[in-house]
């Protein structure tokens, strides 16, 4: 694994679990529906991104190790 995966996964990774941690205190604390709803809507498509960069992180790395 090069420098540059090493970043690109350190970066993702880590704003993936403080998102997915902040979600989930978020969510613990608010007492009515909409508070829920308003913190839904700002973590879970950044939780989302992360999850389809790793995926599509790992695509490219299966491909390369399969053309190489």
């Amino acid at each position: 694994m090069g420098f540059i995966d090493f970043v690109f996964l350190s970066i993702t990774g880590v704003i993936f679990f403080i998102n997915l941690l902040l979600l989930i205190l978020s969510l613990k604390s608010a007492d009515d529906e909409v508070e829920r709803k308003r913190y839904k809507k700002t973590y879970v498509p950044v939780i989302t991104l992360c999850v389809i960069a790793f995926i599509l992180y790992v695509a490219v790395v299966s491909i390369g190790n399969i053309v190489i």
